[in-house]
């Protein structure tokens, strides 16, 4: 095997055999010596896993055809900010640093407003000094998508590998507690050795009452509103208050003048306005703190 392979499986095997111990603990409440190896009944599994791990990260990546290819953008190449509110004037970026001056605008931006960040594939006339973006290297690109889908992949088959490991340790934690009431109802045994195992199975967790129960009307939630989440794309610009004020056009007529563009003859107009995303975080968070189930 190649000394980069080779280290490459070492390090996913610790990984695992970490990530099964903290599922130990979590389970059973017990924690192995800190130095000393596991038995060869639990490695070897370990073992076999993570060759079969290896192995499926080492086959090719497959390619697909017709996705959107990758832009090589500089730093100096024009962006622009187009608002959906036409009221708010676009921002153009150009020239040395534009590219990061457009993203932490549009970050500030995009918190309280519907925008949209456009960057230049062509330029607008051939004396324009200021370059482009360009397709990027579609070879790269492929190699990069795959590495990409590989590594979901093999996210999704670790899932299940502990998936399956946790409902194995939770039936032969069930066993192992079934047996010891049996051991503990046993007349012939020591009375200290009767109270260690009722003090024990007392205070072990059933695998049945891991299970979260929700009660009727409520649901899993986020404590909080974040882009990571998706809160942010689901509900930035969703919610918009309007304020009624009096038509300037009309204001001075004893009445509103009819077929007013502002007004069109009521003598006032709405003005809608977006609620701000910390305003939305903000409501979500007290509502969370008042109305969450309390341990």
């Amino acid at each position: 095997m190649p000394t980069e392979n080779r280290s490459n499986s070492t390090e996913l095997s610790k990984i695992v055999t970490e990530a099964l111990v903290c599922m130990v603990s979590g389970v059973t409440g017990m924690t192995p010596p800190a130095d000393e190896p596991l038995p060869g009944f639990i490695q070897a599994p370990i073992d076999r896993a993570v060759t079969r791990i290896s192995d499926f990260l080492a086959q090719p990546a497959q390619q697909h055809q017709g996705e959107p290819v990758a832009l090589a953008i500089p730093e100096e190449c024009p962006h622009i900010i187009v608002f959906d509110d036409h009221d708010r004037v676009d921002e153009h970026f150009c020239g040395a640093g534009a590219r990061p001056a457009a993203l932490r605008r549009f970050e500030q931006i995009s918190r309280s407003w519907n925008a949209h960040l456009f960057v230049r594939v062509e330029r607008n006339s051939r004396d324009d000094r200021y370059p482009s973006a360009t397709v990027a290297d579609l070879a790269e690109v492929e190699r990069l998508r795959g590495e990409v889908r590989r590594l979901h992949e093999a996210g999704e088959f670790l899932d299940n590998v502990s998936q399956g490991i946790e409902n194995k340790l939770r039936a032969q934690l069930a066993e192992a507690q079934a047996l010891l009431r049996d051991i503990s109802t046993r007349p012939d045994l020591p009375e200290v050795v009767r109270c260690w195992l009722e003090t024990y199975l007392s205070a072990s967790t059933e695998p049945s009452a891991l299970v979260m129960q929700i009660p009727e009307g409520y649901c899993v939630m986020p404590r909080r509103l974040t882009a990571e989440n998706g809160a942010k794309a689901l509900l930035i610009g969703e919610f918009k208050l309007e304020t009624t004020h009096e038509c300037p056009e009309c204001a001075e007529l004893e009445e509103p003048a009819e077929g007013c563009e502002m007004c069109d003859g009521t003598g006032e107009y709405g003005q809608p306005h977006i609620i701000p995303w910390d305003q939305i975080k903000l409501m979500y968070s007290e509502a969370v703190n008042g109305l969450s189930l309390k341990q």
